[in-house]
């Protein structure tokens, strides 16, 4: 099956808000990063319910494209959940730790690309 990472990426978005994530945005690292396209933010209120979105995430994402993260990252903490398919990288946060973090500002060359 043929997909893009911008297939990938919408698809992410949908899902993230299927499972009411929150403030999901997304950044074009194209011109700025050469390990990946699109590096997508969002967080919830509490760890149980970022990893109930990254389940999501990845279940959505197998059934749509078939294919797994090449990996994933913090899970079982919940604070910074990290999901690696390549050419988009999502991360889910808690509150205090996207707030801690601010991947948005770090990032800030990047195009902004707001969530859907």
């Amino acid at each position: 099956m043929e997909f893009t990472a911008e297939q990938i990426k919408e698809k992410i978005l949908i899902l993230i808000n299927e499972k009411q994530g929150k403030d999901a945005s997304c950044l074009d690292l194209k011109e700025l990063a050469g390990y990946t396209d699109y590096f997508i933010i969002c967080h919830t209120d509490i760890e149980k319910q970022a990893q109930a979105v990254a389940h999501h995430i990845e279940n959505g994402i197998r059934e749509s494209f078939g294919i797994k993260p090449y990996s994933m990252e913090g899970f079982s903490n919940g604070k910074w959940i990290l999901i690696d398919y390549i050419d988009v990288i999502c991360h889910i946060f808690i509150k205090e730790s996207r707030d801690y973090y601010n991947l948005e500002k770090l990032w800030a060359g990047a195009f902004f690309l707001p969530g859907e």
